[in-house]
């Protein structure tokens, strides 16, 4: 974790729900689990691991739905928007799982490991390695746009 402030706002998309870590998260990680793909339609998670008693929601309580993931979890999301919130799972009592994107300030929340990396894609390995570019995607015409 990098210069972290002493608090850490939570947010969805659309601005309805909104909640604090008030304390120093415990970790941060990129999951790559089958569970998390398909939770985030995205190639592995990042989270972000803190106390439950260092969590709570500010405003929005009335638009959060929650979700079973399986026997393990539950995600808490933004029925509205549907941003993904927080996630519950029984091997981590006491810990509640912030989804990196959630977070205002991600810059405070570096992931330190890669976990279920069984279940990496091969390419992910090869992120640094792809042409990147500072804003939007490049034009089939060869023009950034």
């Amino acid at each position: 974790m990098t210069d972290m402030p002493d608090t850490l706002t939570v947010s969805c998309l659309c601005g309805t729900v909104t909640g604090r870590i008030s304390g120093a998260p415990l970790n941060s990680a990129n999951c790559h689990c089958k569970t998390c793909r398909k939770n985030t339609g995205a190639a592995f998670n990042s989270i972000v691991l803190v106390r439950e008693t260092d969590f709570s929601v500010l405003s929005g309580q009335e638009n959060l739905r929650n979700f079973r993931l399986g026997e393990q979890g539950t995600k808490h999301f933004c029925v509205t928007c549907g941003t993904s919130l927080y996630n519950v799972i029984s091997k981590f009592q006491g810990i509640v799982l912030i989804p990196l994107g959630a977070i205002d300030e991600p810059q405070h929340c570096t992931p330190t490991l890669n976990v279920y990396c069984e279940s990496m894609l091969p390419w992910v390995g090869k992120l640094t390695e792809m042409p990147s570019f500072p804003q939007g995607v490049p034009n089939p015409k060869g023009k950034q746009g």
